[in-house]
């Protein structure tokens, strides 16, 4: 009997537990922004959201929910892995969760945005993503915005004005020389008496020295030669006279 009422137990148990794992299999996965995660911000900035899911429909979507990865989505159109974590699988507290970090991609483009989620086996399993486990995108008000600092305008660069060409000063071009050209030469035509005739002194056209320059040397000759004799003669005189004081009563 007591083994019996044991049994009935069990039973009742199993009734009454087996609604509540059917109620909560086959919820939707929920992706929340976290706690203290920024709800905007430029390009490279880090958002972080929280992944949710039942312990139920990891366990019946999984065979081991306990080695799975949370992985976040840009919502590009690539759906650009943005951030990983390891799941929590608990099958006490009945959820599969996480908190996923992820850097917003640097080609962003600004306004709002709706990451979404999902979790993905192992490499050992083909890193396959995990049947039913996508969030889909995060609901209004769980976005993130983006923004992106306006393009600076570019400050014109002025232009230096033209540097003055100075203008050259012409320099004065020497006028051409005159070379004078030489006039030939005659050859000197020997006449037939030239040779045996010699030229009369005092010519002035011969090769000699002119005549006037002559008469002027013979001229001092003689006025020369004239004062020469003039001084003997008065010398002598003066001798005589020193000699024989009376000379000239004779």
């Amino acid at each position: 009997m007591k083994a019996m009422a044991m049994m009935a137990a069990l039973v009742a148990t199993a009734v009454v537990a087996l609604p509540a794992i059917g109620a909560s299999a086959g919820a939707s996965p929920t992706l929340l922004r976290a706690a203290g995660g920024a709800a905007s911000g430029a390009p490279g900035s880090t958002v972080k959201y929280k992944y949710t899911w039942n312990y139920a429909d990891c366990a019946s979507n999984s065979p081991d929910p306990t080695n799975l990865t949370i992985v976040l989505y840009w919502d590009d159109s690539a759906t650009t892995p943005i951030g990983t974590t390891p799941v929590t699988a608990r099958q006490a507290s009945g959820k599969c969760q996480g908190t996923v970090s992820g850097t917003v991609p640097s080609g962003a483009t600004g306004g709002d945005h709706f990451p979404s989620a999902a979790l993905k086996e192992p490499s050992s399993r083909g890193n396959a993503i995990v049947k039913n486990s996508n969030t889909g995108r995060v609901l209004p008000g769980q976005q993130f915005t983006v923004t992106v600092p306006p393009t600076p305008t570019p400050v014109p660069t002025p232009t230096p004005p033209p540097a003055p060409t100075s203008t050259p000063t012409p320099s004065d071009t020497p006028l051409p020389t005159d070379t004078p050209t030489a006039l030939p030469t005659p050859a000197p035509t020997a006449s037939p008496g030239s040779a045996a005739t010699p030229l009369a002194a005092g010519n002035g056209r011969g090769s000699g020295p002119p005549a006037a320059l002559l008469v002027g040397i013979a001229a001092i000759l003689v006025i020369t030669a004239a004062i020469a004799g003039t001084v003997l003669l008065r010398r002598r005189r003066a001798r005589t006279t020193a000699e024989d004081p009376f000379q000239f009563l004779r």
